[in-house]
């Protein structure tokens, strides 16, 4: 199984919870979408009170995409907008 899986990252992102791959996926099942090709869309309530005491509640959407190609799909400046990067991969050997 992969270390990173799809609901690895709406526990992560969404529930601001931390759980193995496979405990997500066990929790999970059932319960998720299934993912459109190479895209999750996961989303966040965030709350600010200005001064006055206001309250205000927005919803933000992040996606979460599995290699560059699929991030191209947001246009050329989506790099710019890149919050994180997760990557498992072989070390390099030092020489």
């Amino acid at each position: 199984m992969s270390l990173f899986t799809s609901p690895f990252y709406t526990f992560l992102i969404q529930k601001c919870s931390f759980e193995f791959s496979q405990e997500a996926c066990a929790t999970a099942e059932g319960n998720l979408k299934p993912d459109i090709d190479d895209l999750i869309a996961i989303y966040r309530k965030h709350t600010t009170i200005d001064s006055s005491g206001k309250e205000t509640v927005t919803r933000l959407t992040y996606f979460v995409v599995d290699s560059v190609e699929a991030l191209s799909k947001f246009g050329t400046d989506a790099w710019e907008r890149v919050v994180c990067v997760m990557t498992t991969g072989q070390a390099l050997s030092a020489c």
